[in-house]
């Protein structure tokens, strides 16, 4: 099937799930507006949240689950999601049965679980991450069944630029090219929530210039500053890099960082944590440049915090990001950060102070400040500290789960 075909039925496929979301919110807010039905909702403290989203690994999942599970504001909290994660205090996983899944695919299956877990359960906040199917979803409940619905806008603006060509979604990626028409069509889609969460201020300010949300609330992830700190270990690794192997973060610029590094530091070591599509093209780029020996490809991990520990440096090569949560456990385990000043990363990373803000596609001159930073010990001491500080100030599940309550309150008062 030629490239053509598949993006002129990705964009009617798209199309009609928009019109659709927004047809039923429309549709149920006339029903509301006629019979006079307001949103009700528990009081705080005894709220019930339901969420549903991508979680691409524990850690993710992790730093966004802890924090919500400490606000003081929340009773109970339904995860929709593929299979069980770890326990947690107050939250219960909704899983469609494997038989649904292999016979009607992943989306379709969580999407009746969702549905049928906002009928029986009425929460009183619908959260999804990301805006397709996720958001969408929970809009769609949050419509039918009551409740507020609330878009965590996680990845930053480029979820929905361009109709959301930008973003990780399979069926927007197929989209293959900018969209005005469906970039109007989502703008709008995401105006019909009652909130929208963002990572920083960036994000605040475009959702604020766009008009696209009645309310706004800046909440990050979190990152548990016990699990990640430093702790003396033996330094196996002199860089570090922590992220899915897709194009968006850019990981083929890391191993020819590796590669420019090599020709000043040929004894250079490095290790990539994490896995994706790119894994064997990035192996085979390592063999290319000659620094197959110098790289380390772990795969995924769940004990992150080990390597970390056992780091020197971290580093990030995204084209795009949030507020990453990788960087966030970095920092708390006490590396220095070099990352390109894109997202909301600039939120936390504090140029010359706890890190170094590069330019990964100028590979010369980002393993200038590699090397420049390599040999000196006082200022990576310097920066681990003022790293770990930021980031238990900004990022600790408490101080996390302080802003999660603030924004529970805003989220409530929403108008209808």
């Amino acid at each position: 099937m030629s490239c053509f075909v598949v993006s002129f039925a990705a964009h009617v496929a798209v199309f009609i799930i928009l019109a659709t979301t927004a047809g039923i919110a429309h549709a149920s807010r006339l029903v509301r507006q006629i019979l006079r039905v307001r949103h009700r909702h528990r009081s705080v403290g005894n709220l019930h949240l339901l969420l549903t989203g991508t979680f691409y690994n524990e850690n993710w999942f992790r730093s966004h689950i802890l924090p919500l599970s400490s606000a003081s504001a929340l009773a109970k909290i339904h995860v929709v999601t593929d299979e069980p994660l770890f326990r947690v205090e107050k939250v219960a996983y909704v899983c469609p049965p494997r038989r649904a899944i292999c016979l009607f695919g992943r989306t379709i299956s969580r999407s009746v679980a969702l549905l049928w877990t906002a009928a029986r359960w009425r929460p009183d906040v619908l959260m999804g991450y990301h805006i397709m199917p996720n958001a969408i979803l929970c809009l769609v409940a949050a419509s039918l069944f009551g409740g507020r619905s609330v878009y965590q806008m996680t990845g930053g603006p480029i979820q929905i630029i361009g109709g959301g060509t930008g973003s990780e979604n399979a069926l927007l990626c197929l989209l293959r090219r900018h969209s005005v028409l469906l970039e109007k069509m989502l703008f709008h889609v995401v105006r019909l929530f009652d909130v929208v969460v963002v990572r920083g201020r960036r994000a605040a300010a475009f959702v604020k210039e766009q008009h696209l949300a009645r309310r706004i609330a800046v909440v990050s992830g979190s990152v548990d500053t016990e699990r990640f700190c430093p702790n003396g270990s033996p330094k196996q690794y002199d860089l570090v890099l922590v992220a899915r192997h897709i194009k968006e973060k850019q990981p083929h610029l890391f191993v020819e960082l590796v590669h420019e590094i090599r020709k000043k530091q040929p004894s250079i070591r490095a290790t990539m944590v994490g896995d994706g599509p790119l894994t064997e093209e990035l192996k085979q780029l390592a063999r290319t440049l000659g620094v197959e020996e110098n790289i380390h490809f772990l795969g995924k991990l769940d004990r992150v915090e080990e390597v970390l520990a056992s780091s020197r440096l971290f580093v990030l090569t995204s084209k795009t990001e949030g507020l990453a949560i990788a960087m966030m456990e970095a920092m708390a385990a006490g590396l220095p950060v070099l990352a390109p000043d894109v997202g909301e990363l600039g939120e936390l990373l504090v140029d010359g102070h706890s890190g170094l803000f590069i330019r990964p596609r100028d590979v010369a001159a980002t393993a200038e400040q590699v090397v420049a930073l390599l040999d000196d010990k006082e200022r990576i001491a310097r920066m681990s500290n003022a790293g770990r500080k930021q980031a238990v100030q900004r990022g600790s599940v408490e101080a996390v789960a302080r802003r999660w309550d603030s924004g529970l309150e805003s989220i409530l008062n929403s108008g209808d």
